[in-house]
């Protein structure tokens, strides 16, 4: 039996590879971030194609399929 055990009292934290770790991150995904977390107002919903794209592969088919499955 393997036994694993953690000893908190010693954890540095550091998950990096060579143990150092940095605080800094890329400046693209820094850019990236800022950009998602920018309320811009301009959220759009699905539009009726891609309602009846998703019912279709997510409700239509599957329910299809556990009907054939069962009649076999």
């Amino acid at each position: 039996m393997l036994a694993v055990t953690f000893d908190a009292a010693n954890a540095t934290g550091d998950m990096s590879p060579g143990g150092r770790a940095s605080s800094r991150l890329p400046a693209n995904l820094e850019q990236r971030i800022a950009a998602l977390e920018a309320d811009t107002g301009d959220v759009r919903d699905f539009d009726a194609r891609s309602w009846a794209w998703l019912a279709l592969l997510g409700i239509v088919i599957p329910a299809v399929l556990l009907v054939v499955g069962w009649a076999l």
